[in-house]
């Protein structure tokens, strides 16, 4: 799905080294084992649409979304706005 959701902007910069679109499998399995750090999927209708990782050490440093994506088909609909409030309903904000 992430390669999915990225691969308009790759096709337009072609930024192989640092496009969410080209990253290696392990690198993101390596990102799900990191204490600190939270996936959550997105869903609509009872799909699955996009995901959202949240990096939150715990320790009152700030919060990162890093990445968040909904797939194509889904754009204009508010999925990644209502993501980003409900992230901040479970881990708060930096303030």
């Amino acid at each position: 799905m992430q390669k999915e959701c990225f691969a308009p902007l790759y096709e337009k910069y072609h930024d192989t080294d640092t496009s969410p679109a080209t990253e290696a499998l392990d690198k993101v399995q390596n990102r799900l084992k990191q204490d600190f750090t939270y996936y959550y999927f997105i869903v609509a209708d009872g799909k699955k649409v996009g995901a959202v990782r949240i990096i939150d050490r715990k320790d009152n440093s700030r919060k990162r979304i890093s990445p968040l994506f909904v797939i194509p088909k889904q754009h204009n609909k508010e999925i990644a706005q209502t993501a980003i409030r409900l992230a901040e309903e479970l881990h708060g904000t930096y303030n």
